[in-house]
């Protein structure tokens, strides 16, 4: 039996000017237990785990709406236009609180027959939250929301695995998956009056409840055909149902949903081994996600409009090698990920609020083709430096979907904007120093990450409308991502020193750390929201600390 409890607080890295305090502060606490039940000579264990997740947090943004959108005109001139750099530490906006709590427990069970095994998991989580937030993040209020959601699953996972005969390993199995989940958000909007609660101002406050249930079944199976040579090989069948009903208090019901979505992801692979120190390998695989419905959806028609499944073809090939008896590990992959029906959210007008966020699918889907490398090289046994690099290139085919311009609803073309999330280029190095001494040892870590633009929403920079002959507008060409939602270059250095030493029979140490330390500023995630407003979040600016700990 082991049991455990860990405490997290810090007071945030954010200036509120409005308030004169911190911004961003957060606090959490995970505790639980574990208990193993393994008899002897039987064959047979069984582990349960319990545990509870309590945090509560300031959920903080900055204020990123600019001149072109609606809410510059209500707030201080000083809190529009800012930069999404330096200014993002600064924040304007009224105190919020979020409360989490997660309640968990997973039932792992093995029964070794010999020739195969077979295991049990389940899994049940609950969670509740409620979360007041300032959006617009301006002295004025704007858009002030009280949300509060509940939420619960069941899993099941039953699965055999075993040798068929020399040479040839198998994984079979099934799963079974049950969540629903009810959320009801408050909306404060043009409310120009802090001290109302959003649950007071708001008469047509929107309830969502969902439900999913998935099944699927499963087999890996991995063949020593021929000396050297291994086929890897295997499939997954899954069955999703989603529902869901979305209403407003007033409004009434807007639409609701219940739709079935299935689908066979196959996967082939094969690798050859010349040597101990060599292994070469190509694979395809099939990936899937399930379709649903938007639970952010505001209208009749997108609340009761399900987007579709999305696909992926991911294609590999790679080495791993090795040399100088594996002082020098080298690890090689080239990509192909091709999407079908790829999902991506928009925010878009419409609804009792103003805005909405809604999930679709492109159409064209979206074409992804990188390389990547990362190598260990043990320069001493006491010094070892890790390094890797990835070079990546993405773009969408046929990303087409309606929009709003002006009073028109005509097809908007966001085919040339970025994949969000998706850097061209990333690199690090890192290394590791251990010095031996009469106390224990210290060890010594420095490590650098590249980190090239990227950008956070879909969105728009700017629109082209196209005109037919009698200068109608006809669709809308959307020219990129808004550069607000865009990241700077990030080159993030962090660097520790860690004293080990003996106390008694006891390990200890202490360490001494410095994270982000050329004081990288950028935002970590940013949004635009309907020509309205838009908001950011930031980077941890450089810190210091300190750990000390002892294992007993």
């Amino acid at each position: 039996m082991k049991a455990w409890y860990f405490h997290d607080q810090t007071d945030g890295f954010y200036h509120n000017v409005t308030r004169d305090t911190s911004d961003g502060w957060s606090k959490g606490d995970s505790y639980g237990a574990s208990v193993l039940f393994e008899p002897k000579g039987t064959g047979f264990d069984a582990q349960l785990s319990v545990e509870n997740v309590v945090q509560s947090f300031n959920p903080v943004v900055s204020n990123l709406t600019n001149s072109t959108e609606v809410f510059c005109q209500y707030e201080p001139a000083n809190q529009c236009n800012r930069n999404t750099t330096s200014d993002l530490y600064t924040t304007f906006g009224d105190a919020a609180k979020s409360t989490y709590h997660a309640p968990n427990a997973t039932l792992q069970m093995n029964y070794d027959l010999g020739g195969v095994k077979l295991t049990s998991i389940t899994g049940w989580r609950h969670s509740k939250e409620r979360q007041t937030q300032d959006f617009d993040g301006s002295s004025t209020d704007l858009y002030y929301v009280d949300r509060r959601q509940h939420y619960t699953q069941w899993s099941q996972e039953l699965r055999a695995a075993g040798n068929l005969f020399t040479g040839f390993d198998y994984v079979v199995g099934g799963y079974y998956f049950h969540s629903n989940y009810d959320l009801i958000q408050w909306t404060r909007l043009f409310g120009f009056d802090s001290s109302i609660p959003p649950t007071t101002f708001d008469k047509n406050p929107q309830s969502v409840e969902g439900r999913t249930t998935s099944y699927a079944f499963f087999g890996d199976f991995n063949w020593a055909f021929a000396d050297k040579w291994r086929l890897s090989f295997g499939g997954r069948w899954s069955h999703d149902n989603k529902k869901l009903t979305n209403s407003f208090a007033e409004t009434g019901l807007i639409g609701s949903g219940d739709a079935n979505f299935s689908k066979f992801t196959p996967k082939v692979g094969i690798d050859y081994r010349p040597n101990s120190d060599v292994m070469l390998y190509a694979s395809w695989s099939r990936g899937y996600r399930s379709g649903g419905f938007s639970p952010r959806a505001a209208t009749e028609d997108t609340a009761s409009t399900p987007f579709q499944p999305e696909t992926v073809d991911a294609y590999e090939i790679g080495a791993k090698l090795s040399a100088f008896q594996r002082r020098v590990q080298i690890n090689l992959a080239a990509y192909v990920s091709d999407y079908k029906n790829m999902q991506q959210n928009l925010t878009v007008p419409g609804g009792p609020t103003g805005n909405q966020t809604i999930t679709g699918n492109v159409p064209g889907g979206a074409l992804i083709k990188g390389i990547e490398m990362d190598g260990t090289f043990r320069v001493m046994p006491d010094f070892t430096i890790t390094t890797s690099a990835a070079y990546m290139k993405s773009h969408f085919r046929n990303f087409v979907t309606d929009g709003a311009y002006g009073t028109l609803i005509v097809p908007f073309d966001y085919s040339a904007n970025r994949l969000i999330y998706a850097p061209k280029f990333t690199a690090s190095i890192n290394g590791d120093y251990t010095i031996p001494t009469s106390f224990g040892k210290v060890v010594a870590t420095a490590g650098w990450r590249h980190i090239s633009p990227y950008d956070e929403q879909i969105s728009q920079a700017s629109l082209t409308p196209v005109l037919d002959a009698d200068g109608n507008v006809t669709s809308v060409i959307v020219n990129g991502n808004d550069p607000r939602v865009r990241t700077t270059t990030q080159d993030l250095v962090d660097a520790s020193l860690t004293f080990n030493f003996d106390i008694a029979d006891k390990e200890a140490y202490l360490r001494v750390f410095g994270r982000n330390l050329l004081n990288e500023k950028t935002t970590t995630h940013a949004f635009t929201v309907a020509g309205l407003w838009s908001f950011g979040m930031a980077l941890e600016p450089r810190t210091y600390g300190a750990t000390i700990g002892i294992k007993f």
